[in-house]
C-alpha cells in the first residue's frame, strides 16, 4: 500500500492510499518503466514481519516513481553478482532486508528478498544466487 501525496508549500498532504498491484508504471525522463515481481520473491515479501514488508513496499515505490535515476543510499550494484543486479535498500539502508532487481527491457523486475549482507553473509548470498537463477528463467 502506497500513499500518494501532492505538496502544498512545504508540507506534503496524502491524498489517497493505493494498493500496489502486481505490475505498475513508472516514467523516467527517457522511458516508461514497469516494476514486476518475481512470484518467488512476492511469496518471500510476504513471509517478512509486517513493518519490514511497508518498509520494502516504500522503497519499490521510491523506485517506481525514480525507475532508474533512484541512487544510493536506497540502491547500488550487488558486488560479485554475474547478472548486474542491484539491490533496493529500504529505509534507506537501516532495514535488514534487501530486494534484489534487475532492469529487464522496459521492467524492473524484483527478483529475490533477503538478508542484509552485513547481517548474514550466507542468507545475501543464497538470495543472490536466488535472483541470478530467476534472471535466467526470465531471460531464457
Amino acid at each position: 500500500m502506497t500513499v500518494v501525496a501532492q505538496r502544498v508549500g512545504r508540507a506534503a498532504v496524502a491524498i489517497a492510499k493505493v494498493l500496489l498491484p502486481r505490475s505498475h508504471s513508472c516514467y523516467s525522463l527517457r522511458v516508461a518503466l514497469r516494476v514486476d515481481w518475481d512470484e518467488g520473491a512476492r511469496e518471500e515479501l510476504r513471509r517478512l514481519p509486517a513493518a519490514e514488508r511497508l518498509a520494502v513496499m516504500n522503497a519499490a515505490a521510491k523506485l517506481e516513481a525514480f525507475g532508474d535515476r533512484l541512487g544510493a543510499p536506497h540502491t547500488s550494484q550487488v558486488k560479485g553478482s554475474r547478472g548486474g543486479i542491484r539491490e533496493l535498500r529500504p529505509r534507506s539502508g537501516r532495514c535488514p532486508w534487501r530486494v534484489l532487481y534487475r532492469r529487464v527491457g522496459g521492467a524492473m523486475v524484483m527478483l529475490a528478498v533477503g538478508p542484509e549482507a552485513e547481517h548474514d553473509q550466507r542468507g545475501f548470498d543464497r538470495a543472490v544466487r536466488l535472483a541470478e537463477e530467476r534472471l535466467k528463467e526470465i531471460k531464457g
